[in-house]
């Protein structure tokens, strides 16, 4: 009975290992003061990488940019906004996916850290604290999909670079939903 037990252990540690080897796909080094993991080595300068979950999921990649612009407003507040904008390299399906953050800060410059999806859009016409986003991939339809929740995490900002990964749920007009999650190394935008 003893080495029946055994035998059933020894098969299930067998079958079991191989399973959690392969489940586990590293994306990048444990952030320490938010415990979510960093984009990794495997994404070069001005590139990114997602996964998109949905009716059909989908491994996304290409190029992104960002850029920054810092507004002093009528009453002395400092309103800072980031764009940022990944789009397919031409080995893909074609998308387009673009995030705004703006936040009324002191220093007028935005700094690493959570960015949340804002639940109430009317904010953005006002101009503060507002993260929107949207996605327009090619093989889901025609309709755009809008950022309902989520975030961006920002883990650093350069001069000309830009590190962070995102979490975002998405929907259309008709009520079709998915998720975008993944990281990205935008670079700077140069004027063309």
């Amino acid at each position: 009975m003893h080495s029946l037990l055994s035998k059933i252990v020894q098969i299930s540690i067998y079958l079991a290992l191989p399973l959690l080897c392969t489940s586990y796909i590293p994306i990048g080094k444990l952030n320490v003061t938010t415990g979510i993991p960093e984009p990794g080595d495997n994404i070069n300068d001005g590139g990114y990488t997602v996964k998109v979950f949905g009716d059909r999921n989908l491994d996304l990649k290409g190029t992104t940019e960002f850029e920054t612009v810092v507004e002093t407003l009528a009453d002395g507040r400092h309103l800072s906004t980031l764009k940022l904008s990944l789009k397919n390299d031409k080995s893909e399906p074609s998308h387009t996916l673009g995030f705004l953050i703006s936040k009324e800060n002191d220093s007028g410059q935005l700094h690493p850290g959570s960015y949340k999806i804002s639940k109430n859009i009317d904010g953005f016409l006002n101009n503060f604290d507002v993260v929107f986003g949207f996605a327009n991939i090619e093989v889901l339809g025609e309709l755009p999909f809008f950022a309902e929740r989520g975030q961006i995490i920002v883990f650093e900002i350069g001069k000309d670079n830009l590190r962070g990964n995102l979490n975002i749920a998405l929907r259309n007009a008709n009520g079709n939903r998915l998720i975008v999650k993944g990281n990205f190394k935008a670079v700077r935008s140069v004027m063309r």
